[in-house]
């Protein structure tokens, strides 16, 4: 059976009795599990220990994983049922209370059943779909404060994608035309009428939306790539069957901006002599990078279409997703010294390019991100003297940014697994090979301090499913979820082992924690 034990009762100085008793009033983070048998559906509970006491909520008999999180953590959808009988359902939760859950109802009166679930990355409205009955619906819908859910049908005729930009205020939706590919992005307003404003958007006369598609390691580009701020997406447009004319084209979301071009670089492998090009993704706001292969080495270059304007990068490769406050940061990789470097977008048309320490070094092994983009993990490893350590850089605090170690230990210690609590204030570091007792450490990222932590993945059932780590933080940083005699226990590090409370969860169930609110304020 799987079993954890801190070798150490806390991190950092012990706290006055007074401040002790009301850190004890802190209730524990809810945490979701859902227990299936033989079908995909099955219980879903919600769990969490006040004062010692484990609270229990059922929330539905026969849910299906996963789970959808509204942006403010303040509403859960979830499909219940399976085949014909599956719904859509939005639960409301303030924190405290899990209020009835309401069923998503299309504005023709069919029921939602889950084919699609998007919530806007930024307000509390989500794209739904029916999928499975004769005539498919999409719509947008929005839980409004008294518990009934307001509807807006899209047209889903020749529907060949819808997604919300990163923005979160406008829908893509692509369509397939006798002509061609279209596009059109919906301005949705923040009420609960859910008004929305469409902009058609159409290749240049002469042109046709095209893809990539020019190797296996291409990404289809046929419905377009939108910037985070939502006001620029980017085709493959081609004139007629000519191979060489397919290059990258950007267009505004909105009226008054003319479609922009990226000259010198044809989007195929097959273009002939000099630099092919492939999109790479974005950073910061509206800024495109852009990969080059060239019989030189190539190398990256950012695009801004808002001003038109063009940076070369160099011969790196990109080592990032957006990263840092602002989503403004890039880490790049050198194409021969494989010496990191951060790039800052602030001002698009000049990045400023910053050396990270000690990544040039030989000891060099690796890297890994947190979920947030916040914190930077160096894995060294030095083999002269069977010695590794792990970095931190803390992207928020720069320029310019400066390591500091984090971890040392034998050498294997630059290449172990990082599980992140959801907050991104704590991280566990476990070996990533070792089956039997492996031996970790939870580190305050703030401060250095270490908790040790030994878990064993020794289960009494070989058929158990074994509970992912990436998932037993909580969302407070405190408290760890793990299998314990059978069940699920639930502690917080600052304690000893001994304040654990078991709960009778079987070890094949699922585990979700539930989110903390973020720290901006969704529209309602």
């Amino acid at each position: 059976m799987a079993s954890l034990a801190l070798a150490g009762a806390g991190c950092g100085g012990e706290l006055a009795p007074a401040e002790r008793a009301e850190e004890e009033k802190i209730r524990a983070p809810w945490i979701l599990t859902l227990e299936r048998g033989t079908t995909r559906a099955g219980t879903l509970r919600a769990h969490r220990v006040v004062d010692g006491q484990v609270r229990h909520e059922l929330l539905d008999p026969a849910a299906v994983m996963p789970l959808y999180w509204a942006p403010s953590a303040r509403s859960l959808a979830y499909v219940t049922g399976l085949g014909q009988d599956a719904r859509l359902m939005v639960r409301r939760f303030d924190g405290e209370r899990w209020y009835p859950p309401a069923s998503v109802t299309l504005p023709s009166g069919a029921p939602a059943d889950g084919g699609l679930v998007q919530w806007s990355p930024r307000r509390e409205q989500l794209l739904v779909r029916s999928s499975l009955r004769d005539a498919p619906e999409l719509a947008l819908a929005m839980p409004r404060a008294d518990g009934s859910i307001a509807t807006r049908s899209f047209d889903p005729s020749d529907l060949a994608s819808v997604r919300w930009a990163s923005s979160g205020d406008r829908v893509v939706v692509t369509r397939l035309t006798p002509s061609g590919r279209r596009a059109t992005v919906y301005l949705v307003s923040e009420g609960t009428d859910l008004a929305t404003t469409p902009h058609e958007i159409a290749p240049p006369p002469g042109f046709t939306f095209d893809d990539i598609d020019s190797g296996h390691d291409e990404t289809p580009m046929r419905d377009g790539e939108i910037s985070p701020d939502g006001r620029w997406i980017v085709f493959v447009v081609r004139s007629g069957e000519d191979e060489a004319t397919r290059a990258l084209r950007a267009f505004s979301t909105s009226d008054g901006w003319p479609s922009r071009g990226l000259a010198g670089c044809p989007i195929s492998r097959n273009a002939g002599a000099g630099v092919v090009c492939k999109p790479d993704g974005w950073v910061g706001s509206s800024t495109l990078l852009v990969r080059r292969f060239a019989s030189d080495g190539g190398g990256l270059e950012a695009w801004t279409p808002a001003m038109n304007a063009r940076a070369d990068l160099g011969r790196v490769t990109r080592a990032s997703d957006r990263i840092g406050p602002g989503g403004t940061l890039l880490l790049v990789q050198e194409e021969r010294s494989k010496a990191l470097s951060i790039v800052d977008f602030a001002d698009p048309s000049a990045p400023v390019t910053t050396p990270v320490p000690g990544t040039g070094q030989p000891s060099f092994s690796g890297l890994t991100f947190s979920p947030r983009g916040r914190w930077l993990l160096l894995g060294h490893s030095n083999r002269a003297s069977d010695e590794g350590w792990i970095d931190v850089l803390d992207l928020y605090a720069g320029p310019p940014w400066k390591t500091r170690e984090l971890l040392r230990g034998a050498k294997d210690v630059g290449r172990r697994g990082a599980y992140w609590a959801p907050g991104e204030r704590s991280v566990l570091i476990l070996p990533q090979q070792e089956r039997e007792a492996p031996r970790g450490t939870l580190v305050r990222l703030a401060t250095g301090a270490t908790v040790p932590v030994e878990v064993s993945l020794q289960a009494a059932d070989a058929r158990a499913f074994f509970w992912q780590w990436g998932g037993r933080i909580g969302p407070d940083d405190r408290t760890l979820a793990t299998a314990r005699d059978g069940a699920m226990a639930l502690w917080r590090t600052d304690l000893p082992e001994e304040s654990a409370v078991k709960l009778e969860v079987p070890m094949t169930a699922s585990l979700a924690w539930a989110p903390e609110p973020p720290s901006w304020a969704p529209a309602r």
